[in-house]
């Protein structure tokens, strides 16, 4: 190892480059408390020896939710998106979760409550959309809740579209107060 490995070995070099007392007590400190946490990972099951890799994170929202597929080397869906969604329900369905939010906001407009109604809005579309089943469709839901108080708000997105398979839909609403926005993309995953 070399002092570009972001170590700092001082304190392990001692006379001529031969180790120092300091440097292997510090040496034996540091591996005791790496293997009481190892312990401790073990022993609730999120570290094993044959498989050193911690489990992906995954937000409280994705239970049960698995990302395997198997590679099919199909560039097009079989099922078009259209076909699968109809879009008049998913825009009532959008439109109820919005107005019930609307209602929650006036009793409520801290800066809390907004943040955990944009992860309600989202979360309840994605799931929709999720229920639907598609097959390799992926869904990004952006929900944006704002204080009406003559400011401005522009939003720009860039991304690579398939205009064929790929889609989104948007929904609004405003008082005089509060105004959300809503939209959902839904993207083929190759």
């Amino acid at each position: 190892m070399t002092k570009d490995d972001g170590i700092n070995f001082a304190a392990f070099s001692g006379v001529n480059g031969v180790g120092s007392i300091r440097g292997l007590l510090a040496t034996k400190k540091i591996a005791r408390s790496l293997r009481v946490k190892i312990d401790a990972l073990h022993a609730r099951g999120k570290y094993t020896l044959t498989n050193s890799t911690f489990p992906k994170p995954r937000h409280e929202f994705d239970e049960g939710r698995t990302d395997d597929v198997e590679p099919t080397y199909r560039t097009e869906p079989k099922l078009k998106l259209a076909s699968g969604i109809h879009i008049s329900q998913l825009y009532a369905f959008m439109d109820e979760i919005i107005q019930q939010a609307m209602k929650k906001l006036q009793q409520d407009s801290t800066v809390d409550n907004k943040n955990r109604l944009c992860e309600e809005i989202s979360h309840r579309i994605k799931q929709y959309l999720l229920g639907k089943s598609i097959e390799r469709y992926r869904y990004v839901v952006i929900a944006t809740i704002c204080d009406k108080k003559g400011q401005g708000i522009f939003m720009t997105s860039r991304c690579m579209w398939q205009t064929e398979w790929d889609t989104s839909y948007s929904r609004q609403l405003s008082d005089f107060n509060h105004a959300i926005i809503t939209t959902a993309f839904c993207l083929y995953k190759e």
